[in-house]
């Protein structure tokens, strides 16, 4: 007798296509599905899928021993199984919508990234007027965010990460709208943990060309700090803030907070806090501090070289050139220790060494465009 199947091939291969389909719609559904999660949830509305084409198409349907579907009649259990599938297959659509608008905006900013526009300093600059294809970039930039959104900020998705977020303030900036462009980066802000220097950077950058003085930025700063009192990189800005304008003591506080802020501040945060201390003469709370970010986060290449600057500032050279070694085991082509190591070696007369770290250093920086961070 001829081998029966529930399925035929063409079936089986619809119900395949579907699956993979549902998977790559529901991963990263509102942030929170990975990709091993989303597999699992194709395979149930997969499933569904099938049982519920069954129960349109068939006069009886089993799911093991649960009856479905009895001589033409839906019982209740499967009244259950079609509903939760359509809702499944409801929020694969809609979670495959929302991501398609974030997917469509990140594309916009890449073509946009090849004009004037992709330059966000320059768009802050005075007397900035971006021109009709950047204008019209932007707008695509804010419409599909502006969708993307929750319901709550008038869109139809959910809440945006970081990098979205500030795809939209860059949009909002080329078309000149500032205030939107400061909420957003006050929204990632608030949020990132840790917070990242380069994004405070360029919202302090964004409330100077909206002419704010330093003692509204300040102002600004402490409203942040309140609705995330662990913010180390906007706490590192007042310091700079209020050395400005003379108020020391408040700035040395500041800094202290800054990088004392635990797991919120990151790497970058405290190689400027420190950088700063130095350039102050404040050399032993430099290393103090450092001595705690590197117990810390032990294996941060980063933080090894900006201890070992430190120690080169304390005349301290066995220190350094212990932690710019420690710092080129950890990442071999850490540009930045390979070039301090070199001229650490070579004041001691070790010269073949000096020119081996020197040539490794070029072939690092080459291979990688950028060097990780500046020697001195």
């Amino acid at each position: 007798r001829a081998a029966r199947y529930d399925l035929s091939l063409g079936q089986e291969l619809v119900l395949l296509v579907a699956f993979i389909a549902i998977m790559f719609s529901v991963r990263g559904l509102m942030h929170a599905v990975p990709l091993l999660m989303a597999a699992g949830l194709a395979s149930l509305a997969t499933w569904g899928l099938w049982k519920t084409w069954s129960l349109v198409t068939l006069p009886n349907v089993r799911a093991q021993n649960l009856q479905l579907k009895l001589k033409g009649r839906v019982k209740f259990a499967g009244v259950v199984v079609a509903g939760v599938t359509l809702v499944m297959l409801a929020a694969s659509g809609w979670s495959a919508w929302v991501r398609y608008q974030v997917s469509a905006s990140e594309i916009a900013q890449y073509k946009m990234a090849s004009t004037p526009a992709g330059d966000f300093s320059r768009v802050l600059a005075a007397g900035y007027s971006a021109g009709a294809p950047e204008k019209e970039l932007a707008q695509e930039i804010v419409r599909r965010v502006s969708l993307a959104r929750p319901p709550a900020q008038g869109g139809m998705g959910w809440e945006m990460d970081g990098a979205t977020e500030l795809r939209f303030a860059h949009a909002k900036a080329v078309l000149g709208d500032l205030e939107a462009t400061q909420t957003s980066f006050e929204r990632v802000l608030a949020a990132q943990n840790p917070q990242d220097l380069y994004t405070a950077a360029q919202w302090l950058g964004v409330m100077a060309a909206r002419k704010y003085t330093p003692e509204q930025m300040i102002a600004r700063i402490d409203e942040l700090y309140a609705r995330h009192p662990a913010a180390g990189a906007v706490l590192l800005a007042k310091t700079t803030l209020l050395a400005q304008l003379g108020k020391m003591k408040e700035s040395n506080a500041a800094l202290d907070a800054s990088f004392y802020a635990g797991a919120a501040t990151d790497v970058a945060t405290q190689m400027e806090a420190t950088r700063i201390l130095l350039l102050a003469g404040q050399i032993a709370g430099a290393r103090e501090r450092l001595d705690a970010a590197v117990a810390a986060r032990p294996r941060s290449a980063d933080l090894r070289f900006a201890r070992a600057r430190a120690s080169l500032v304390a005349d301290d050279a066995g220190s350094a050139e212990r932690d710019l070694r420690e710092a080129i085991r950890l990442e071999p082509r850490h540009y930045a220790s390979l070039m301090m190591l070199a001229e650490l070696v070579e004041h001691k007369g070790k010269l073949p060494e000096a020119q081996a770290l020197r040539d490794r250093a070029k072939s690092a920086s080459g291979a990688a465009g950028t060097t990780t961070a500046d020697p001195y």
